[in-house]
């Protein structure tokens, strides 16, 4: 299906490589700026107060494999393998895995998943949304809650042992009365991680 990303990282150029990439494999040619690229190990998530649906991209890199070794350094850098623990050895093994998603092929395939996705059920026609403001992780759910001055603050996890706990909350207010507008909130805001401390407190 295809996917357009938008916020902060939307124009990265890995985003661009390997969405151009999965779109030439593929032989398709989606709307201008969309990628062919669906949506992949999708955890929970949640309802927007607008309708939307968010769900969080969550084990992808064990969706990264590769038909060759990757012996170059800089490949390992590019695709942030030390990071997100991708293969990089010979182990392409899973029937009908995507030529995409095949590093060696496409070695920034990955930057294409990780990310909070938005979808409208209520509007087939809109295009679903990689949300790159509430950053990339191993992400577990991406539930929302309206601030008492009426921003939208998106909770989400990673499911990567010893990370944390994040807290996005939107520069723009939600507006009750105009259900489009709100499509754009999660495109621009601050993102908060939080610190637990020994102590028991945190911030």
């Amino acid at each position: 299906s295809p996917v357009l990303f938008s916020g902060p990282a939307k124009d990265h150029p890995w985003i661009k490589a390997a969405g151009g990439k999965a779109n030439e494999l593929q032989k398709v040619a989606p709307a201008e700026g969309a990628y062919a690229i669906g949506t992949l190990a999708n955890c929970a998530g949640g309802w927007t107060p607008w309708g939307t649906y968010l769900t969080s991209e969550e084990n992808f890199n064990t969706y990264m494999l590769t038909s060759a070794k990757v012996k170059n350094p800089e490949a390992r850098q590019a695709q942030d393998a030390d990071i997100f623990g991708y293969s990089l050895s010979d182990v392409f093994r899973r029937p009908g895995q995507p030529a995409q998603l095949d590093l060696s092929q496409s070695p920034h395939a990955a930057a294409l998943y990780g990310w909070v996705v938005e979808i409208d059920p209520h509007d087939p026609s809109w295009i679903p949304r990689k949300r790159t403001a509430m950053g990339r992780r191993k992400g577990e759910c991406a539930t929302s809650a309206l601030t008492k001055d009426g921003r939208v603050a998106i909770y989400a996890g990673d499911d990567e042992k010893g990370q944390f706990l994040y807290k996005f909350v939107s520069s723009a207010r939600f507006n009750p009365k105009d259900r489009m507008a709100n499509r754009e909130l999660l495109d621009s805001g601050t993102l908060y991680a939080a610190q637990f401390l020994a102590d028991g407190k945190g911030k």
